[in-house]
Order: structure tokens, then C-alpha cells, then sequence
């Protein structure tokens, strides 16, 4: 699988996954990749699964077997924030109920003392770290005239033997595979370490005992004819200007200039992570919206269901493609995600009619024009397909979240 890469991982970025993962719970096939830009985010947690495996099935090939021994999926990350839009319904706003926030303002008891909510400074050490990943994220491959070592991407032709004979989708051509990376069967990688362009070798290997993904080839031994045609390594960019300026597509084009913006960014971002769980954890809510959790919960298993239809194999094999071995930990995991979002989303809203918050229809023109377009529709064909209350309540919600951040204090 190519490795997924973001071209920058801002922070308000992560509020806006939230706002990415209630659109695919309304309506997730039409999911798909979009152009990642300055502000845009990392996708984390369970999204991260599916969106890995989403970008691979874009490349529209039938995966091979040459993929079962492992689909390796980005690691997970902390939990972003909620964003304080939940993303207004496409086509699909029939299947997933939407919550009337209204409804919860009368039985929902806020924590108390939420505005000046003291949050610690961002430290040297987070934004150093930030921008460590900010790097290794934009890392590019540089062919080498050595022999293969850890870490490195070798590009190999490969055909696996089964009793001397070829076995079905054990074989490819002009394969990216990162040593050490645990993608391939155990003893497949090590096997490379050491060989230099041109080189083949013969790697005498045995599938898993338990070996899901393609249960015929468990506990079998097998030979696998390895070609590798060239050795590359990952290299790191350098923090200059110029790397700013093509990083932010010329928004920035100073190194000190994204550093204030990356601060401010941080900043606000644990600012705002303090306070809403300050105010999920210590809130009093009334039972949720059932409805709206199951169809959620509905939608992710049938976005799940459809590129496990795209490979040619079953939900439950899927999600051992994607490394999820206990399932219905994953779906629990999930359930409590959507429920969890759900809260976030009643406490804006209840902060916005606890400190009167209002709109004029001038911002609620802009703030509804601004969504349309994120859909390419007009500002009449988007209304006409949502009730305005709801997106309403949803730019109630933003007021919210500027209102907190407006009043935190620092440490």
C-alpha cells in the first residue's frame, strides 16, 4: 500500500475532524479524499482505518493477495476535538436522523465556571514536537546505490510458491514495501534485509496459524522469489522558507511567521480541548437521541461494508485487513465516539443559549453561503435540502466555541 501522507497538520485541523466524522455518519459514501490544504487536518483514530484504506481502494485496482499478508493502516493518535460544526446532511440526510439541540437546553445541567476555564501554556517541548511531525509528514523517498537496510523502501517484484506452484495473489510487480514496517508476513522483510538492486532472493517463509484474511493460506509453507529493483530511504525536509511557503501554498512564507500561526494554532486548540471535556465530563445530560446513535452507528458499518465489497471479501475479513483483530471492541470504541461527539455538540449548543448568544440574518446568510459552496451548491439548492434550524444550530455552535476560547485564561 502507498503510504498516506497529509501536506499539513494544522490544529484547528483537528477540530474540524469531528466535522469530517459527522459527515461520514450522514452519508460516508460519499467519502472520498480531498485536497489537503492549510487548513485541513489529520485524520486520527478510527477514521484514520478507514480513510488509509479508502485512499488505497481509490487507485482503482482489485487488491491482490500480495496485500494479505498485512494491510498496515497509519497509527493512531490522540482523539481530536469536536468541531463545533456538525457538517450539515448531503443526499444522504434521510438515513441519519438529525438532533433537534433545542430539545436538550431545558434538561442539560452545564458544569459550572466554564467561562475563564485556566488552561496551561503550550510548552517549548509541544511545539517542538509539532513540528517534528509537521517534517516527518512531508518526507520524500531518494533512491540509494546501497543494499537494503530497516527502514528503508525497497521496490520489488516478488511471486510466492505453494508445493512449487504459483498461489492465487501471492505475486506482484513494482511493489513499494518499508522494511520493518510489519506490512508482510513475518520473516518477508528481514529476508530483504542486506540485498542490493538486482538482486533476488528465495525467502522460505509460513503463513500465520490463525490467518484470517486468507484462511486456506494458514500454517502453509511457502517460497517466495523476491526481485528487488531499487532501494530508496525516507529523507526529511528541511524547516526553510521555501518549504513554508509550498507547505501553506504561499499563506505563509516565512519560517517565523508559520511558527506564530502553528503557536496560535496550538494554543487554541488545547485551549478549547480543556474546556470541552471540562464541560462533557462534568455536565448533567439527559438521554441522548437513540435514533440518530444507531443510525450512526449504521452508516459506519455500511461504509465499512462497502469497500469490503470493493476488495472482494466480507466485513469481518476487512477489518482484519485493516488490523482490527477484536471487532466488536472497535465498534463499541465507535458507539462511544458518536455518543461522545453527540455531548460535545448539546454543550455548545447550551452554551450558546446560556450567555445569549444570537445571530442576525446577515451571519447566518455568510456562515450558510460559506457550507453551500463547501458543497458546490448554490445558497437555494443547500436550503432547500436542510432545515434551517439546523444549520442554525450549528453556527450557534460556533458562536459557542469562539465565546469559550474568547474567555479562557492562561496558567
Amino acid at each position: 500500500m502507498e503510504q498516506w501522507n497529509i501536506k499539513f497538520s494544522g490544529i484547528k485541523q483537528r477540530r474540524e475532524f469531528r466535522a469530517d466524522l459527522s459527515a461520514l455518519l450522514l452519508y460516508l459514501q460519499n467519502s472520498e479524499k480531498r485536497k489537503i490544504m492549510m487548513r485541513k487536518k489529520i485524520l486520527a483514530a478510527m477514521l484514520c482505518t478507514a480513510m488509509g484504506l479508502a485512499a488505497c481502494a481509490c487507485k482503482g485496482t482489485t487488491p491482490t493477495e500480495s496485500e494479505f499478508p498485512t494491510v498496515r493502516v497509519p497509527e493512531k493518535t490522540a482523539t481530536p476535538a469536536v468541531s463545533a460544526t456538525p457538517a450539515p446532511t448531503g443526499s444522504g440526510q434521510e438515513e441519519v436522523p438529525f438532533t433537534d439541540y433545542e430539545t436538550y437546553v431545558a434538561t442539560t445541567k452545564l458544569a459550572k465556571d466554564y467561562v475563564g476555564f485556566p488552561v496551561e501554556k503550550v510548552t517549548d517541548e509541544e511545539i517542538e514536537a509539532y513540528f517534528k511531525e509537521v517534517l516527518e509528514r512531508n518526507k520524500t523517498m531518494e533512491e540509494r546505490d546501497r543494499a537494503v537496510q530497516n527502514g528503508d523502501v525497497a521496490n520489488i517484484d516478488f511471486t510466492g510458491y505453494l508445493d512449487g506452484e504459483p498461489f492465487e495473489g501471492g505475486a506482484d510487480t513494482g511493489f513499494d514495501l518499508e522494511i520493518g514496517a510489519g506490512g508482510f508476513i513475518d520473516g518477508f522483510e528481514e529476508g530483504l534485509v542486506g540485498a542490493k538492486k538486482g538482486e533476488t532472493r528465495s525467502l522460505n517463509l509460513k503463513f500465520p496459524d490463525e490467518y484470517k484474511i486468507n484462511p486456506d493460506m494458514a500454517g502453509k509453507a511457502v517460497v517466495f522469489e523476491v526481485k528487488v529493483n531499487s532501494v530508496s530511504e525516507y529523507v526529511l525536509p528541511e524547516l526553510t522558507d521555501d518549504f513554508v511557503k509550498e507547505l501553506t501554498d504561499g499563506e505563509y512564507t516565512t519560517v517565523e511567521a508559520f511558527r506564530e500561526y502553528s503557536i496560535d494554532a496550538l494554543t487554541k486548540d488545547k485551549q478549547y480541548l480543556a474546556v470541552i471535556d471540562y464541560l462533557v465530563q462534568n455536565s448533567e445530560f439527559p438521554e441522548l437521541n437513540e435514533e440518530y446513535i444507531t443510525a450512526s452507528l449504521d452508516s459506519m458499518k455500511n461504509y465499512y461494508q462497502m469497500y469490503a465489497v470493493m476488495y472482494g471479501v466480507d466485513l469481518e475479513t476487512f477489518m482484519q485487513m485493516a488490523g482490527i483483530a477484536d471487532t466488536k471492541t472497535f465498534w463499541d470504541d465507535m458507539e462511544a465516539e458518536i455518543r461522545r461527539m453527540e455531548k460535545e455538540r448539546i454543550v455548545l449548543y447550551c452554551v450558546a443559549k446560556a450567555e445569549g448568544i444570537t445571530l442576525t440574518e446577515e451571519e447566518f446568510t455568510k456562515y450558510a453561503t460559506e457550507l453551500a459552496e463547501s458543497y458546490q451548491q448554490t445558497l437555494e439548492q443547500f436550503l432547500e435540502e436542510r432545515e434551517r434550524k439546523y444549520v442554525e444550530q450549528s453556527l450557534m455552535m460556533e458562536r459557542a466555541l469562539e465565546f469559550l476560547l474568547e474567555n479562557v485564561t492562561e496558567k
